[in-house]
């Protein structure tokens, strides 16, 4: 959240790789401005618009496209390659007087490829949420690395159901072959990778959690049901490895993460 003075510009949001390669969305009251620089050459996008303060203001990158939201709403969009691989630093500054309340920087884009690791129900709760919070995504239960293509972001929803893996054939080490394959290949196209626990403590026991000891330090994103970290596993995990850890205290609240996380593509 953001609040400025009228007529001078309240704040820049950016991502920078040097001092040459950066990309700023600066925001006043009155106009909207996307100034990107590389390679020597410098371009900008405006949009007149009218900010009323205080502002939530994102600023986003998926491929070759970056966008500003304000309020919650799409305001200025551009296409343009210096947008490409814009994994930078991120930063804030002002011009006038400014006040920031909030700041999150996230490597994360949509779409989404969501699976089931484990075959326990929680695959389809998080396509529900994924509905509820108006997400693109792909839902498969035991998506294979071949459907991994493009831009976007792995889901892997981690919940061990012996008769959910009796009756798909598939093995427990069979599943963290495949979490591993698919976390290899989303590596490799510089996919983001988010891991959910999110049926809480009754999907924890000794199954899960070899799921969840073998593939959380995998995670760019950690979300997980409070009472499923009763014993800190997640927070251990999590901290050992530099992973954030997003604890929701009930599954529906999945939906705001997923907003949260991806709105800016919605």
């Amino acid at each position: 959240m953001i609040d400025a003075v009228q007529g001078e510009w309240a704040a820049v949001i950016g991502k920078y790789e040097s001092e040459d390669a950066w990309v700023e969305a600066r925001v006043s009251a009155t106009e909207v401005t996307l100034v990107a620089r590389s390679e020597g050459r410098e371009k900008s996008w405006t949009k007149a618009l009218e900010v009323g303060f205080p502002a939530t203001v994102v600023l986003g990158f998926a491929g070759e496209e970056a966008r500003v939201l304000v309020n919650g709403e799409a305001v200025l969009q551009a296409t343009d390659r210096v947008f490409e691989g814009m994994a930078g630093s991120a930063g804030l500054g002002a011009q006038g007087q400014a006040r920031f309340r909030l700041f999150h920087a996230s490597s994360l884009s949509g779409p989404l490829l969501i699976t089931s690791l484990g075959q326990s129900p929680g695959g389809l709760m998080a396509k529900v949420l994924a509905d509820r919070a108006g997400i693109e995504y792909t839902y498969e239960k035991t998506a294979q690395p071949d459907r991994i293509a493009g831009n976007g972001t792995l889901v892997l929803v981690i919940g061990a159901s012996a008769k959910g893996l009796g009756a798909a054939g598939i093995s427990l080490d069979d599943e963290i072959a495949r979490g591993r394959s698919l976390v290899a290949q989303a590596r490799a196209l510089g996919w983001g990778i988010v891991v959910m626990h999110i049926e809480g403590e009754a999907r924890r026991g000794r199954l899960s959690d070899r799921l969840i000891n073998e593939l959380v330090p995998l995670a760019d994103y950690v979300v997980v049901r409070a009472d499923g970290n009763a014993d800190g596993l997640f927070t251990a995990l999590c901290s050992s490895n530099g992973i954030p850890l997003r604890t929701i205290t009930a599954t529906a609240q999945g939906a705001d993460v997923f907003v949260d996380l991806f709105g800016l593509w919605r």
